[in-house]
């Protein structure tokens, strides 16, 4: 498996402003576990059904196309491409798709693995779960689409730091901290 240098890009958006009403312009947004295959049980309480954190999520751009107005300023902004370029060493970056989330307060998450991408299946072909699982099955890996995803935020209150391992879960942690008001990272 690639992996890169994080890359911190800040300021994030030249008219931060314009992003932000986007959010309340498309919402409202379907919560993220309504992603999630039914009958997820908590394997510590088999009884349990997995709690569902304040967090949702909208597409805004699916296969390089927009599917709302304005998410152009997200799929082909010029400082996330560069940072992309520059993180894989290559002068071709293909934006595939643009996911939002709105998160509220909530205790820490569960570490959060990506979809995988692979030639021939992607989240336009195939729903989500299944490419969790064939990420997570290592059967796939001749075909994985190695992609780099950039992440920006819109917060400055206090905690919600973000947590990430840039070299997969066997290496070491880091953290971005807030404030995160017109923040990236690649």
């Amino acid at each position: 498996m690639t992996f890169v240098k994080p890359i911190r890009i800040e300021p994030a958006f030249d008219d931060p402003g314009k992003i932000r009403a986007m959010f309340e312009r498309y919402a409202p947004y379907r919560a993220l576990a309504a992603y999630a295959p039914e009958g997820i049980k908590d394997e510590a309480h088999e009884e349990a059904m997995r709690p569902v954190d304040p967090w949702f999520r909208g597409d805004w751009a699916l296969g390089g196309e927009p599917l709302v107005d304005g998410a152009d300023l997200i799929l082909h902004n010029k400082r996330f491409l560069e940072a992309a370029k520059a993180a894989f060493g290559t002068s071709c970056v293909n934006p595939e798709f643009v996911a939002v989330n709105i998160n509220g307060p909530m205790p820490a998450c569960t570490t959060h693995v990506d979809n995988a991408s692979f030639y021939g299946a992607t989240r336009i072909e195939y729903p989500l779960p299944f490419l969790r699982v064939m990420g997570g099955s290592g059967l796939f890996e001749a075909w994985r689409v190695v992609c780099a995803s950039t992440i920006s935020w819109f917060y400055e209150g206090k905690g919600g730091n973000f947590d990430y391992w840039p070299e997969g879960l066997d290496g070491p942690m880091l953290s971005e901290q807030p404030p995160f008001g017109n923040v990236a990272l690649c």
